[in-house]
């Protein structure tokens, strides 16, 4: 709060990270209205993602190992990463600091960091469950990260030590150990060299959690949620005050706190942060379970596939790409991931299901991985944004960390 005194605060977007911001804000004490252009919360980024808590796995993207297999991918060698964005400006200026951050020194530097913010999100959301009571298939599952070969084991150790040495409880282990923790590892249709375990990594639905958790804010607090409410500029009113104009007239603030994601790009008061941001779309689809369904969270790090045990419910997801903001290739990428999931785990999930929950959403990617958490003195604005793949897993330690920024 700004001088002790309780506010009025505008939060742009009701994806995850807008409700959580709008969470913390409001146990403050702040008056909070959230404002949505979708028609219902948690439409886009939020809607279907991996579903996976990865508070132990927070390796940036950016890195020596990725900067070798570049030229690969760029002539289109790996299924995983599409690399055929839009030859602009923003694309060089993005890609050009992303390159600056492959270094060994910036991707342990980057990967720490994201990991101190998902420790303190961790702990924020078991004591978010506890006030609230609201439920969204949550529990802690378990994360394991699926290795093929001795050199990636060797390098998973590595990164493993740093983040024990930041508090994470996280443990290579042999592939025979991983099969007694969860028998489903038995139809895997190859054996790996060894097993990245954290035990403490949850899962969770982050829909189902946005919209409880709107709900709950509105039954509990002064918070209020406007949707079908698109924001098409932000300054300030004669008097210096904050302003959000939108499609359903001027709603005037104390503070303004920016939640919109990769839809930083489409408003032009923010172009000093939505010209960090890329969006880099991601895809998923959600299945039944198969003859052996996983219950500990599954990641094969050669596939770049993701399984997560959603109640009953099995939630696949993948593949990074950055093609600029078309959704042209999405039902060939889904095929493409159903195929990448069935080659590995072939009895996961049930892929003969007659309906099949696809989803492609754009998370918004910084250069370095890291979410921009700040105050832009300038402008008085407040931005949670910039969160990749990661947005899920740190968004209550990201809502926290604003609502002192207000």
């Amino acid at each position: 709060m700004t001088n002790g005194f309780l506010m009025r605060v505008a939060v742009l977007g009701a994806g995850v990270i807008g409700v959580t911001s709008a969470y913390f804000l409001s146990r403050a004490g702040h008056d909070v209205t959230v404002i949505e252009q979708g028609h219902h919360v948690a439409a886009g980024a939020s809607a279907q993602n991996g579903g996976q808590l990865s508070y132990s796995y927070t390796d940036a993207l950016a890195g020596p190992a990725l900067l070798k297999k570049l030229p690969g991918i760029v002539l289109g060698r790996d299924p995983a990463l599409n690399i055929n964005p839009p030859l602009d400006m923003h694309w060089l200026r993005w890609s050009l600091g992303f390159l600056r951050q492959c270094t060994a020194a910036a991707h342990r530097q980057n990967t720490a960091s994201v990991q101190q913010l998902a420790l303190r999100s961790q702990a924020l959301m078991e004591d978010l469950v506890e006030t609230t009571g609201i439920t969204f298939d949550y529990r802690k599952a378990g994360k394991m990260v699926l290795l093929d070969s001795e050199k990636s084991c060797r390098n998973a150790e590595q990164s493993s030590a740093m983040k024990r040495d930041l508090g994470c409880e996280i443990e290579l282990i042999s592939w025979q150990e991983a099969r007694q923790i969860d028998p489903a590892l038995d139809a895997m249709t190859r054996p790996y060299a060894g097993v990245v375990f954290a035990q403490n990594d949850a899962v969770g639905d982050s829909q189902q959690f946005s919209r409880a958790l709107a709900n709950w804010l509105e039954e509990h607090s002064k918070t209020q949620f406007l949707l079908n409410t698109r924001v098409t500029a932000v300054g300030r009113d004669h008097d210096g005050k904050p302003v959000v104009h939108t499609t359903r007239g001027k709603h005037e603030a104390d503070a303004i706190v920016v939640c919109l994601g990769s839809g930083c790009q489409q408003l032009e008061a923010v172009s000093s942060v939505s010209a960090r941001i890329y969006p880099a779309r991601g895809y998923s689809v959600t299945l039944p379970p198969g003859e052996s369904p996983n219950t500990v969270s599954i990641t094969d790090l050669s596939s770049k596939v993701v399984f997560s045990r959603l109640g009953e419910r099995i939630r696949i997801a993948g593949f990074v790409d950055f093609v600029g903001n078309t959704r042209s290739r999405d039902s060939h990428r889904v095929r493409g991931l159903i195929g990448a999931a069935q080659r590995v785990a072939p009895k996961m999930a049930d892929y003969e299901a007659p309906e099949i929950e696809a989803w492609g959403g754009f998370r918004p990617m910084t250069a370095n991985s890291r979410p921009l958490l700040y105050k832009d003195n300038d402008s008085g604005l407040v931005y949670n944004a910039g969160h990749g793949m990661l947005g899920w897993t740190l968004a209550c330690a990201s809502g926290h960390e604003v609502a002192q920024l207000v």
